[in-house]
């Protein structure tokens, strides 16, 4: 607390009497909706939004920055600060581009000036795979071809994951046997 002396003489009296002003202070009060977010099963390399309302419950205003623990964090925010009037609020939009197919979590940071910090754990598992290709390879046609000839075709497969990936191709005919067996 702030004490701070002051002498104080009432008119008529010529005694001058002291008293200790005390006061407390103290920065913005801002709240988050949830301290948990949880994306759930999340498509790979699919963003997927989830908002937090962050209210200010004061009548000062409220500086607030956000950021992720994590520096290479799946996770991005927007927007990364904002100033909040008393009694305002505002939605801080969460963004997850899961790159693997395994549980992922982080923490985010929400600091505000003069106040307190506050923390949302943030999580979600990737399903799916991070394998891309710009053409589809659920059908491959070549075309009406000659059977002496032999055709080539180039394709661009990209691994946007974290882990090396083995690529194995298979006829038609040995997929749908394990596909029988199981």
């Amino acid at each position: 607390p702030l004490q701070i002396p002051i002498s104080i003489r009432v008119l008529g009296h010529n005694v001058v009497q002291q008293i200790m002003l005390t006061a407390n202070s103290i920065g913005p009060i801002v709240n988050v909706e949830t301290a948990l977010l949880d994306w759930g099963n999340a498509r790979c390399l699919e963003p997927i939004t989830r908002n937090v309302k962050v209210t200010n419950n004061s009548v000062i205003d409220a500086q607030v920055k956000a950021f992720m623990k994590s520096q290479k964090s799946l996770w991005s925010i927007s927007p990364k600060s904002l100033r909040l009037k008393p009694y305002e609020s505002a939605q801080l939009a969460l963004t997850l581009t899961i790159d693997e197919a395994t549980k992922m979590n982080d923490l985010m940071h929400i600091v505000v000036d003069e106040g307190k910090d506050i923390q949302v754990a943030v999580k979600g598992r990737g399903v799916g795979t991070p394998m891309t290709c710009k053409e589809k390879l659920s059908a491959i046609d070549f075309g009406t071809q000659y059977t002496t000839q032999t055709i080539t075709r180039e394709f661009f497969i990209e691994n946007r994951g974290r882990k090396p990936r083995k690529l194995v191709w298979l006829p038609e005919a040995v997929v749908e046997n394990k596909a029988k067996k199981e």
